[in-house]
């Protein structure tokens, strides 16, 4: 039932809250650059475990990046993990199930880091500059149930060396040495020599902490990662996200390309208009507000903005959003589009067109007290249909399909078209 899901969200809320570790260490304090190496560090624990169906669970936060291995195993969800960020303003964790992996007598965690951004250094975009660059940091919580008896450890409990990645860079790439790594080093019956040691512990990102973000829920649901039943709780903690940031957009570049089109396709086209037009920073109202009349290329508010590209593409996929839900053109082939506009509450009217090789698709709508007016033109050799969301039909035809779609329509509510 709701009552019981709703429960046990609760509860995972409340476990993550005392699960959540903020004790931040390192390998070492210095840090490597173009012209000082200083290689990845290696981390790793071991413990003992009585049952063979002992349950786990690790909270994580690997910066910049981390590997993930439990006996053996690597599990690291993706191949940059976590979400790049500013880690002074947001630090994202992931949570694992390590039950699966988990074994009778001695079993083993390893992580090796990573710089990503936590330090980048190259001079694009001035990164080498980033006021919180450091040496790789780890911070992470291990919860586990051993039948009766229950064991916690942080990353304050593992041991820690230089590993075989002697150079890494977000932009650079990465320089792997293998004589330089501990054979077995992520499995049981490995033994730790001096070059072991245990952390330091290291400072603690300044940001908010994150296990959930707007790009990651996102690009989720739109590559299909969620199974079509999943999909509907997904969206919901997607919108759930939203709210908690302020109804405004925290993605990047690659998130911008597909939230505003999910919370459309799902029923939340209202919310991403929002989003897109709001005043304030972060939108795209906000640069339509100080004057701009092109895209530029850094999502940034006046304080921090640098001498970039006015006029870039990276951020400019809205248009699209545009001409797919408000003017609800969405094109299959060249000889073949589905028109399914969003009669955004906010929008007295939308005008979109795109340019077939077959000529031109067109659509406008205006809103008319309690009607809608809608024009749709489509060259003949064009596949055409309409199909309007629910609640609203043709009044003519008195149906919210129509497989032939070029015409003249008004367009109402059905439970006024009734009366």
């Amino acid at each position: 039932s709701l009552n019981q899901v709703e429960e046990k969200i609760y509860k995972r809320k409340e476990m993550v809250k005392k699960e959540f570790s903020r004790k931040f260490v390192s390998e070492c304090r210095e840090h490597s650059t173009y012209l000082k190496h200083v290689a990845a560090p290696l981390f790793r624990k071991s413990f003992t475990l009585s049952g063979a169906k002992a349950q786990g669970e690790i909270v994580l936060c690997g910066l910049g990046f981390y590997d993930l291995f439990v006996n053996g195993r690597k599990i690291t969800k993706g191949f940059l993990a976590p979400y790049i960020s500013n880690t002074d303003h947001i630090a994202y964790y992931d949570r694992y199930d390590i039950a699966p992996y988990l074994r009778q007598g001695e079993n083993v965690i390893g992580i090796m880091l990573g710089d990503g951004f936590q330090n980048a250094k190259t001079r694009v975009w001035d990164f080498m500059d980033n006021v919180f660059n450091a040496a790789p940091k780890l911070a992470l919580s291990v919860s586990l149930k051993d039948g009766a008896e229950e064991l916690h450890f942080d990353a304050t409990d593992f041991l820690c060396r230089k590993g075989p990645v002697w150079f890494n860079d977000l932009r650079s790439g990465v320089f792997y040495d293998r004589r330089q790594e501990p054979a077995g080093w992520t499995e049981p019956g490995f033994v730790e020599d001096g070059e072991w040691h245990g952390p330091i512990a290291a400072e603690r990102p300044r940001g908010e902490a994150r296990l959930d973000c707007q790009t990651g829920q996102a690009l989720a649901i739109h590559h299909d990662i969620f199974t079509d039943g999943e999909k509907p709780e997904a969206f919901r903690r997607l919108v759930e996200i939203v709210h908690r940031d302020g109804d405004k957009v925290t993605c990047g570049f690659l998130g911008l390309r597909v939230i505003y089109h999910v919370l459309a396709r799902f029923g939340e086209a209202e919310l991403a208009y929002r989003m897109v037009t709001g005043r304030e920073y972060p939108s795209y109202g906000y640069f339509i507000e100080r004057g701009d009349t092109t895209v530029p290329e850094q999502f940034l508010p006046d304080g921090k903005r640098r001498m970039s590209s006015q006029n870039h593409h990276f951020l400019a996929d809205v248009s699209q959003w545009y001409i797919r839900y408000p003017g609800g053109i969405n094109v299959r082939s060249s000889r073949e589009v589905s028109i399914r506009p969003k009669f955004i509450e906010s929008l007295t009217f939308a005008k979109a067109r795109h340019v077939l090789p077959e000529g031109e698709v067109a659509v406008a709508w205006r809103r008319e007290v309690d009607r809608i007016l809608l024009e749709v033109a489509c060259p003949d050799s064009v596949s055409c249909e309409i199909l309007l969301e629910d609640g609203w039909w043709f009044r003519e035809e008195r149906k919210a399909y129509l497989e032939k779609g070029a015409g003249r329509y008004e367009i109402v509510w059905k439970t006024a078209s009734a009366q």
